[in-house]
């Protein structure tokens, strides 16, 4: 055989079994992991960060870590809420608020049994928060597939403004200078 048709040959076969080890990786509902990074910017407080339904899409038996970063300049609490349509898509799942200085995790969602499994609703919303870089971490195992739709699997990380002490203070003051107009206003 010629040195020339046989090297040919091979560079075809080798490019067909690359093609076709490519088209296994891009196969939906493969088992494996999979990692999606979005970066929302600098965010400014109060506000709610939604992701998916179009976000979170996954295989069945998936195991998956979806990032959202983001930067605020104000302190904050935060608070998960979801908006899931069937927890019964996941074999487990977490939600996480990280501090990139570091890392460091500051936040967790509560599981809420009676809505589901591996439910993440937490409304008792985290301490208070400085201002920084944040990334939320979801990290779980699908056990169907989810696809991109409206009714699709997603949710959001509620930043709420934390008052500065001087708004208590202006507060209390109005609160009291209330008090001394309805009691002048009684005996008067």
């Amino acid at each position: 055989m010629d040195p020339r048709r046989h090297l040919l040959r091979n560079a075809w076969i080798t490019l067909l079994a690359s093609l076709a080890f490519a088209a296994v990786l891009a196969v939906p509902g493969r088992a494996g992991a999979a990692s999606t990074t979005w970066d929302y910017g600098l965010q400014t407080v109060p506000t709610t960060l939604y992701w998916g339904p179009l976000a979170l899409t996954h295989g069945p038996s998936e195991s998956f870590t979806d990032k959202i970063q983001f930067q605020t300049s104000f302190s904050f609490a935060a608070s998960f809420i979801d908006n899931f349509t069937n927890f019964a898509n996941f074999a487990s799942l977490s939600a996480t608020l990280w501090n990139t200085a570091g890392p460091v995790q500051v936040f967790a969602a509560d599981p809420n049994s009676p809505f589901a499994p591996f439910s993440t609703i937490s409304s008792i919303p985290s301490s208070m928060l400085s201002a920084g870089s944040y990334e939320v971490r979801l990290i779980g195992v699908t056990s169907a597939s989810m696809t991109p739709n409206p009714w699709a699997e997603s949710g959001g990380l509620v930043l709420a403004a934390i008052p500065e002490p001087e708004t208590y203070a202006m507060m209390l003051a109005g609160l009291g200078l209330m008090g001394f107009v309805a009691r002048r206003r009684r005996h008067g």
